[in-house]
């Protein structure tokens, strides 16, 4: 890629949550997101490339389908994402804030492979004595950040932050004054009866999705107080989704089922100083935002063909085929259809995983095959 020299760049924020499911970004449960989308691109049919943290953050950090995966953990030095190679090349200041142990599967390495550890923070309330309690761990990442942030020198350098937070997984950590959703259920319960009724458990988890969107309106808030916001590129999602029993077929939480509630995740993109916003319903993935970000943030051109598996998030095709991963198995998604290689191929509905038998669409799993295969040398 070539990218341009010219003019002062944006600065980039990611803000990830952890297990945030599409559908679940309104007006009650996230009122700070809701508010930006108003005025971002709002992509509501858009799916992770995975329904595992691994996964998911693997689709969206190098924009290729997960298939690729094990070839990268098994040399993650080597094999760096091109959105953190092209920030560093390009002077960026890279800062991570987590409460997650990316140091699991290699993601650190992965991920963020040349980020001194003076800027990665991961906060771990129970590594410093303290009860193990994610609530707490986002509160201190977001804490520093927002100390970091005030005391950033004037020196007009762009800054790349990367934010993952945790709260929003199971079994969903919030400060009392944040149980706006009411009535909540026993985190465990589901063990005993996986058929049981999911609105107490649901209410848990929005309440948790209630806290992380107060956070985020923390960062956003000391943005605008700096005069940064209107040049900062925002991205806001998910790794993966979170299933509640949905469909009453006893399945939870993510990584055990390739349906719409455990791949969907919520997308927000702020380009720098837009004032109108706009929905996106074509289908949109994981994979389409590293190549968005390279070529509309960082303004750099290229045959993007050779870098990604994604498109273009502001040139998406009408139909849309994918890859899916957990840590097990892998299945293809075209369109609203989901095909997983067993014996055989099993088949159900993304969004109504009670359809099933459906005809295989041999000649898109063609494609998806030689996509998953594009990027392997011989």
């Amino acid at each position: 890629l070539i990218c341009s020299d010219g003019g002062a760049r944006p600065n980039i924020l990611f803000f990830v949550l952890e297990s945030w499911r599409g559908g679940m970004l309104d007006a009650e449960t996230t009122p700070n997101m809701y508010r930006i989308a108003n005025n971002s691109f709002r992509f509501d049919n858009h799916l992770s490339g995975g329904n595992v943290t691994i996964t998911g953050l693997f689709s969206l950090l190098y924009g290729l389908h997960p298939s690729y995966l094990d070839r990268v953990k098994a040399a993650p030095l080597d094999h760096q994402t091109l959105l953190n190679t092209t920030l560093a090349d390009l002077g960026y200041r890279r800062e991570v804030y987590t409460s997650s142990d990316m140091s699991r599967f290699a993601m650190r390495q992965m991920y963020f492979g040349g980020i001194p550890d003076s800027d990665y923070h991961f906060e771990d309330t129970y590594g410093k004595g303290k009860s193990a309690d994610r609530a707490a761990n986002d509160r201190e990442a977001v804490d520093l950040l927002l100390q970091n942030i005030g005391s950033d020198p004037a020196t007009g350098d762009p800054w790349y932050r990367f934010v993952f937070l945790t709260s929003s997984h199971f079994p969903y950590n919030y400060p009392s004054s944040h149980e706006w959703f009411q009535p909540v259920g026993d985190p465990g319960e589901f063990v005993f009866d996986k058929y049981i009724d999911n609105g107490p458990m649901l209410n848990d988890y929005r309440n948790s999705l209630h806290y992380s969107d107060a956070l985020f309106g923390e960062i956003i808030e000391s943005l605008v107080k700096r005069g940064e916001y209107e040049n900062t590129l925002i991205i806001v999602t998910s790794d993966h989704g979170e299933a509640f029993n949905d469909y009453g077929r006893g399945y939870w939480g993510h990584g055990s089922d390739f349906t719409w509630e455990q791949n969907s995740t919520p997308l927000l993109v702020h380009l720098p100083g837009q004032q109108k916003g706009e929905l996106v319903s074509r289908r949109s993935s994981h994979i389409d935002i590293t190549p968005t970000v390279l070529r509309h943030g960082l303004e750099c051109d290229g045959d993007f063909d050779n870098i990604s598996n994604g498109h273009d998030l502001f040139d998406l095709p009408e139909h849309r085929s994918i890859i899916s991963a957990s840590y097990a198995n892998s299945a293809f998604i075209v369109d609203d259809d989901v095909f997983i290689e067993q014996v055989g191929i099993k088949s159900h509905g993304l969004k109504n995983p009670q359809t099933n038998e459906i005809p295989v669409p041999y000649e898109a799993i063609r494609q998806l095959n030689a996509e998953a295969r594009r990027f392997i040398g011989d």
